[in-house]
């Protein structure tokens, strides 16, 4: 018999939700805390999200605002946390250390250093200038960072870890949703990678869709299919 959850932790995905749809759903859910997952907490195609305007939304609900998409978010800014990363190869021909490939100094962000020789890597550049956040491109131009990330080993990092633990003991005190930008949580990596981290830590994850439905913890068990383990 398995051991039952005592804990839940909802999340959402703002998409281009109005403010007053998107407090309405987070009323409706008694949700005293969002924890900001996007690795980059600024959208242009929904401007009202924006880290400032959203922390200045929810205070006005009395709803508290964390951001943890530092260490949280769906595009880490590791480049070995990509599943084409190799190590760079110094140019005499002597291996050197292991190292991204790619400047740092590069704008164009250490999520597309990774991988750079392979065609997900230019699809990814391709996109960059319309993407804000997680899975706010265009659908047919959209880089696909469920298939460029390995989550399983974001899952093993320290600072991934400890993440995990601050939002249960955060979740323990208050209603907690984690909220990233992508409305259906099967193409978001809250639910790909942080609601499978907090299962297995014995929590309940409950989704909350803009039609108003919440996809339970039993529900989205199943969707786990043996393919997205696969690192």
């Amino acid at each position: 018999m398995s051991e039952p959850t005592t804990l839940t932790v909802f999340t959402i995905g703002h998409s281009n939700a109005s403010e007053t749809k998107f407090l309405e759903l987070l009323k409706d859910n008694g949700i005293e805390l969002v924890i900001d997952v996007r690795t980059v907490p600024y959208s242009r195609f929904a401007p009202q999200f924006n880290r400032e305007k959203l922390k200045a939304l929810l205070g006005g609900s009395r709803i508290g605002y964390v951001f943890m998409g530092d260490t949280m978010g769906g595009r880490p800014s590791k480049a070995e946390l990509y599943k084409n990363w190799k190590p760079d190869v110094e140019p005499d021909g002597h291996d050197g250390e292991p190292r991204p490939i790619g400047d740092p100094a590069v704008s164009r962000g250490p999520w597309l250093q990774a991988g750079s020789n392979s065609a997900e890597y230019f699809a990814a550049e391709e996109s960059n200038a319309l993407m804000c956040s997680e899975g706010e491109a265009r659908p047919a131009e959209r880089a696909d960072f469920l298939k460029l990330v390995d989550y399983p080993k974001v899952a093993c990092q320290p600072e991934f870890q400890a993440s995990i633990e601050e939002v249960m003991d955060l979740a323990a005190k208050q209603q907690t949703a984690l909220m990233c930008s992508e409305e259906d949580p099967h193409r978001c990596h809250r639910h790909h990678l942080i609601a499978k981290a907090l299962i297995k830590r014995r929590v309940a994850v409950r989704h909350i869709r803009h039609s108003g439905v919440v996809a339970d913890f039993v529900d989205q068990m199943s969707l786990f299919s043996t393919s997205a383990e696969k690192p």
